[in-house]
C-alpha cells in the first residue's frame, strides 16, 4: 500500500489514500459511517487516470470535490425516520446499517429488561437440567487441565440494572429476548426499550397513518385480566412456572406505553469524564502528572467541556492565541496541547461501557503551532572568564565538589545531585559514575542517559577515599528529583559574576562540551559521554566509545588554556 497523504478537508474531515491499480493511482475516501454500508470495503474509490504519483495528488484534491458530492447524495436517500434515531441504537452497538442492507434490526436484551422479567417480576423460574447421567471416560494425559475453548465468551450480560438478578443457576444468567423489528413502529419500541424516547422532531418524517399509530401506542398499557383468569383455569397452564410468576406479579404488572415520545438528551462523553482514567494511564512522574492535569483543566477552561467529537482544530489554535496573548512560551504552548491531545488519543484506543471507540478520530493533529508564543530562551554557557572567577571564590566543600562534577563530566545537575557513593564504581579498570540501573534504581532523563562516565583525575583529590549513601544532601522532591534544592545551594556563586539569567548552573554542562569540543573530540563521542547519544544500554547501535576512551578525552580538558584550573579549593 503506497503511504498515505492526508490534507483537510472542511465538510468530512476525512483524508484519502492513494492506491496503485492496474498501472493507474485511484483516489480512496473512507466513507462516512452512516453510508459506509453502500460502499465496497466502506470506501469509494475513483481512478485519478495517472500513474503519476505527484500528478495524482493533484487530482486528488479536485475529485475530493466529486467524491464527497457523491456523499452528500447517498446520506440524502437515507431514510430520514430512521436516520433521526441513529444515535440512540449507535451507543448501544446496533448497527443500524442492517435496516438498509438486510431489512430489519436485531438486538438481544438481558436480565431486567426483558418481557419475561417485567410480567413475571423475575419470580419465573426456569426449569431445572436433569442429569445427563455418567459414563466412565478415558482418563486424561497426566498434566493435563481443563481449559475453556478458543475466545470463549459467557453468553451472561453484566448490566448494572441486573444487581438484583437471582444466582446464574436459576437461569436468568443466560436467558436473552431477541428483540426483532422491521418497521417504524419497531423502531420507536425498540428505542424507548433501549430507555430513550422518539425525539418529537422525528414525527414530521411519518405518514397520518402512522402518527395514529404511535398515538395508540403512547398510551399506558391495561392487564387483560379477564383473560389470566380463563388462563388459570387451564390445566396445563395452571401448573406452569409462568402461571406461577404471573400470579405472584400480577398487582405489578407493566403499564408503561410501548411507545415514549420525548426529547431526551443522550448522554454524550465529555472531555472530563475521560480526565481521571486518561491520568491513571500515565505511568509518570508527579510534576509531570500534575502538568498534564493542568493542561486538562486549562483545555476545560478555554476551549469548554464539550462532547469529545465536538472538538475541532480550530479549539486548538484558540487556546494557542489565548496563552500567547497572555505571554507564554512556544514550547509551553506545545507542551500543553500535546497534553490535551494525549486524552483525545486516549479516546481513540478505548471503549466505553457499550463497547464502543470513544472517539474515531484525533482532532489535533497536523497543527502549525510556530507562530505562537514566545522563542524560547536556551541557557548559554558562562564566558571563561566567568567561568575562572566562579570557582576562585570560597566555596564550601559540598558546593565545589558538586560544580566540579559538572565542569569536568558535563553530567546534567540532578545526575550529579543524585548521586550515590555506591555508584562510584571499577567498571571495566576504569573508576566510574555509574548512571547504569545495575546496583539501584537510577534516575535519567531516558534510556540514551543510562552511561558510565570515567571519573578524571583532577577530580579524584575531591572525592576522597569515598563514603556511604548519596554524595549530597540536597533535598529530594516529590518527583524523585534534587537538582532544584542543588541549584539554589550553587545559584549565588554563579550570580556573583554575571547577573545574565540565561547563565545558570546548567550553563556548565554547555563549557563542558565546548571544551571537549576544543580538545577536537568527535561529537559522537561528545554526545555519549553528555547522554546525547543512545547510551551504554541502548543496544541498537553497538556499545559506543570505550571507557578508557572516554577517560583519555575527559583528563585531556585540564590541559586546555581555557580550563578553570582553580576548580581545586586552595583552602
Amino acid at each position: 500500500m503506497e503511504p498515505r497523504v492526508a490534507i483537510n478537508t472542511i465538510k468530512y474531515g476525512v483524508s484519502y489514500d492513494l492506491h496503485l491499480r492496474k498501472g493507474k493511482y485511484y483516489i480512496s475516501v473512507n466513507a462516512p459511517a452512516e453510508i459506509a454500508h453502500l460502499y465496497a470495503d466502506k470506501r469509494k474509490r475513483v481512478s485519478s487516470g495517472t500513474s503519476d504519483k505527484r500528478f495524482a495528488n493533484k487530482v486528488a484534491v479536485k475529485m475530493l470535490t466529486k467524491i464527497h458530492a457523491d456523499f452528500d447524495l447517498k446520506i440524502a436517500s437515507l431514510d430520514s425516520f430512521v436516520e433521526s434515531l441513529r444515535p440512540y441504537l449507535e451507543i448501544h452497538g446496533i448497527n443500524v446499517g442492517d435496516w438498509y442492507t438486510k431489512g430489519f434490526i436485531s438486538h438481544k436484551f438481558y436480565g431486567v429488561d426483558t418481557w419475561l422479567w417485567q410480567t413475571t417480576g423475575g419470580k419465573y423460574e426456569f426449569p431445572k437440567r436433569k442429569e445427563l447421567g455418567y459414563w466412565k471416560l478415558p482418563k486424561p494425559p497426566e498434566g493435563w487441565k481443563p481449559q475453556r475453548p478458543k475466545n470463549w465468551k459467557s453468553k451472561s450480560k453484566k448490566n448494572i440494572a441486573d444487581k438484583h438478578l437471582p444466582p446464574l443457576d436459576n437461569g436468568w444468567g443466560a436467558y436473552y429476548e431477541k428483540f426483532d423489528v422491521s418497521n417504524y413502529q419497531g423502531l420507536a419500541q425498540l428505542v424507548t426499550k433501549l430507555g430513550y424516547a422518539v425525539p418529537t422532531g422525528s414525527l414530521k418524517y411519518l405518514n397520518e397513518q402512522e402518527k395514529t399509530d404511535f398515538v395508540e401506542l403512547q398510551k399506558p398499557l391495561k392487564s387483560d385480566i379477564k383473560k389470566f383468569m380463563e388462563l388459570k383455569e387451564d390445566p396445563i397452564f395452571k401448573a406452569s412456572a409462568m402461571a406461577n410468576g404471573l400470579s405472584e406479579n400480577i398487582s405489578d404488572l407493566p403499564r408503561t406505553p410501548l411507545i415514549k415520545v420525548a426529547d431526551i438528551a443522550l448522554k454524550a462523553v465529555k472531555f472530563s469524564d475521560l480526565l481521571e482514567p486518561y491520568l491513571k494511564s500515565k505511568t509518570e512522574a508527579k510534576k509531570e502528572q500534575s502538568q498534564r492535569k493542568k493542561a486538562c483543566d486549562r483545555i476545560i477552561h478555554s476551549c469548554g467541556d464539550l462532547p469529545l467529537q465536538n472538538y475541532t482544530v480550530l479549539h486548538a489554535y484558540d487556546l494557542a492565541k489565548v496563552m500567547h496573548e497572555e505571554g507564554y512560551s512556544n514550547s509551553q504552548i506545545k507542551k500543553m496541547i500535546t497534553y490535551g491531545r494525549g486524552l483525545f488519543r486516549y479516546a481513540t484506543k478505548n471503549r466505553d461501557t457499550n463497547g464502543h471507540q470513544y472517539l474515531n478520530h484525533q482532532p489535533w493533529i497536523d497543527l502549525e503551532l510556530a507562530e505562537f508564543g514566545t522563542s524560547s530562551r536556551p541557557y548559554i554557557p558562562l564566558s571563561d572568564e566567568e567561568l575562572v572567577s566562579v570557582f576562585a571564590q570560597d566555596i564550601a566543600d559540598q558546593e565545589r565538589l558538586l560544580l566540579t562534577i559538572l565542569i569536568t563530566t558535563g553530567m546534567r545537575l540532578d545526575e550529579a545531585a543524585l548521586m550515590s557513593w555506591e555508584r562510584v564504581i571499577d567498571y571495566n579498570g576504569v573508576r566510574c559514575f555509574s548512571l547504569v540501573n545495575d546496583t539501584e534504581d537510577v534516575k535519567v532523563k531516558n534510556r540514551g542517559s543510562m552511561r558510565y562516565i570515567p571519573v578524571p583525575d583532577i577530580l579524584k583529590p575531591l572525592l576522597g577515599k569515598g563514603g556511604k549513601g548519596r554524595l549530597f544532601n540536597y533535598r529530594i522532591d516529590k518527583d524523585g528529583k534534587a537538582q532544584a534544592k542543588a541549584s539554589d545551594a550553587v545559584m549565588p556563586y554563579i550570580r556573583s559574576v554575571t547577573a545574565n539569567d540565561r547563565k545558570v548552573a546548567h550553563s556548565l554542562r554547555g563549557n563542558f562540551k565546548d571544551l571537549v569540543r576544543e580538545a577536537d573530540v568527535s561529537k559522537e563521542i561528545n554526545d555519549f559521554i553528555t547522554g546525547h547519544a543512545q547510551g551504554d544500554v541502548g543496544g541498537k547501535y553497538g556499545a559506543g566509545p570505550s571507557l578508557s576512551k572516554r577517560f583519555e578525552v575527559l583528563n585531556l580538558l585540564p590541559q586546555l588554556a581555557r580550563f578553570p584550573h582553580n576548580i581545586i579549593s586552595q583552602s
